[in-house]
């Protein structure tokens, strides 16, 4: 499988050292998918900010949400979210600080697009989302 590039979001006030992990996992796995971005702070007004970050998404093949305490109410999460539906960019979620299927989700996440963090299902769930949204291919 050739790299796929992926765009990573996660609540900004508490996840960045899940973040941090799952990068450095990544890296050691040897996985076939790239982050190519991730979550940014929306400091800049709001017309920058989303011609930006939408720029971010919509180059990624799919986009990766990290779920912990706090992600169901975090708004760059949400956006992030908006943005990729937008931009026809599949997604997916994963469970992360001893988060579970009891967790809240931000808006716009489907509880059965949420897996644990297990390198195995997140490959399988990059397998699927290859085919799905702007991956697609009509015939």
């Amino acid at each position: 499988m050739s790299s796929t590039l992926a765009y990573l979001s996660f609540d900004l006030k508490t996840h960045e050292p899940q973040r941090k992990l799952f990068l450095q996992e990544l890296a050691e796995k040897g996985s076939p998918f790239t982050v190519d971005d991730y979550t940014v702070e929306d400091r800049v007004p709001a017309d920058d900010w989303h011609k930006h970050v939408r720029g971010k998404v919509g180059r990624c093949q799919m986009m990766i949400v990290l779920i912990g305490d706090g992600a169901a109410t975090a708004t760059s999460v949400a956006k992030d979210i908006a943005l990729a539906k937008s931009c026809n960019v599949p997604f997916f979620g994963v469970y992360i600080g001893g988060t579970d299927t009891t967790a809240s989700l931000p808006t716009g996440l489907a509880r059965n697009r949420v897996i644990p963090w297990a390198w195995d299902q997140i490959e399988g769930a990059i397998t699927q989302l290859s085919k799905e949204g702007k991956n697609s291919r009509f015939v």
